[in-house]
């Protein structure tokens, strides 16, 4: 984990998109049209770690 006084703005913003957009059910295409410098690898390897990280998130994300 980051230290908050080191995450620049772009960074946050850029947190703040994947986090948003996966959580609002975008894929790895949303994910990466949203961030334009993102590559598909990229974007697949977020969406991963992401659920890995909250795994209980997915399946309530496919329940509704």
């Amino acid at each position: 984990m980051l230290e908050r006084a080191k995450i620049t703005y772009e960074e946050r913003q850029i947190a703040k998109t994947l986090n948003y957009g996966t959580i609002f059910g975008g894929g790895a295409d949303m994910v990466k049209t949203m961030l334009a410098n993102l590559t598909n690898k990229d974007a697949q390897e977020f969406l991963y770690r992401f659920y890995r990280s909250y795994p209980g998130l997915r399946i309530a994300l496919h329940l509704q």
